[in-house]
C-alpha cells in the first residue's frame, strides 16, 4: 500500500482504513517527498471510514516533524465519524483541518515552553506496552499538552499504554478532562490505559472524580503489567 499523489501540489489520497503497520510506511513516503520538494502535505480523507491509534499516532509525529522544518501539514474531507474523534478528544487543535474550502489552522504548538512547563515525560517499552513514566508536576495547559503530545506519540507503535506516576508530585485538576479524553481515544483506537503509582495527593484526587471507575489504577508497574498479560 502506498499514498496516492493527485496532483504536483502534494495532495495524497488516504486508504479506505488509515490503521495498521502499513500506515508508517505511507507517512514515510509522505515525509519524504514534502521534505524534499513542497511547503505543505494535504491529506484527503473522503473516503477513509477508519482511523485507528497507530494513523493518529503517525499523522501527529508527521505533523510536528514538518513544523520543525516550516512546512505545513492540512487534513482535507475528513468524515463526520471521524472529526468527531479528533474533536471530542481535543486532538483536531494539533492539524490544520479543511473542511468546505476553509482551514481552521491548528491551536496548538510543538515547540516545548521550557520555562511554564514543569513536566518531564520519559517513554519505555515493556513488551507490547509502552510505559510513559512522568515526573514534576503535570500543570495546565502547558503539561497538558506536552503530556497529550507524548501520548500521541507513542501509539504511534502501541496501543496499550501505562502511565506511571510514581515521581509525578502533582496533577492539576484542570489536566484532568486531557487524560480522560486520551483514554477515550485509545478505547475508540483498539486501545487501552491504565495508570500506576500514583502518591497520595494524585489518588486522592482520582477518587473523588471517580477515574478509577474509568481508567484501572494500580499500585505500582508491575502490577499493571501483570494484570495486563494475565487479562488481555
Amino acid at each position: 500500500m502506498s499514498a496516492g499523489v493527485v496532483d504536483e501540489n502534494q495532495i495524497y489520497k488516504m486508504p479506505k482504513q488509515f490503521a495498521g503497520v502499513e500506515i508508517a510506511e505511507i507517512v514515510s513516503e509522505i515525509r519524504g517527498f514534502v521534505e524534499n520538494c513542497s511547503v505543505y502535505a494535504v491529506l484527503d480523507f473522503k473516503d477513509t471510514v477508519v482511523v485507528d491509534s497507530s494513523g493518529i499516532g503517525n499523522l501527529v509525529a508527521l505533523s510536528q516533524d514538518l513544523r520543525v522544518v516550516n512546512k505545513r501539514l492540512i487534513l482535507r474531507g475528513l468524515r463526520q465519524e471521524v472529526l468527531r474523534i479528533f474533536v471530542e478528544t481535543g486532538i483536531d487543535s494539533f492539524f490544520d483541518i479543511e473542511n468546505l474550502g476553509r482551514i481552521k489552522p491548528a491551536g496548538t504548538d510543538f515547540v516545548d515552553n521550557s520555562v511554564a512547563i514543569r513536566l518531564t515525560i520519559t517513554n519505555k517499552t515493556e513488551g507490547d506496552v509502552s510505559v510513559l513514566c512522568l515526573s514534576g508536576i503535570m500543570n495546565h495547559p502547558e503539561g497538558s499538552n506536552l503530556f497529550k503530545q507524548k501520548m500521541l506519540l507513542a501509539m504511534v507503535a502501541h496501543q496499550k499504554i501505562l502511565l506511571d506516576l510514581g515521581r509525578l508530585a502533582y496533577f492539576d485538576s484542570l489536566s484532568v478532562g486531557t487524560l480522560l479524553k486520551l483514554s477515550k481515544l485509545l478505547k475508540q483506537t483498539g486501545g487501552g490505559l491504565r495508570v500506576c503509582a500514583p502518591n497520595c495527593i494524585v489518588q486522592d484526587l482520582f477518587s473523588t472524580l471517580n477515574i478509577d471507575v474509568i481508567i484501572p489504577i494500580y499500585n505500582s508497574r508491575q502490577d499493571a503489567l501483570i494484570d495486563w498479560n494475565s487479562n488481555g
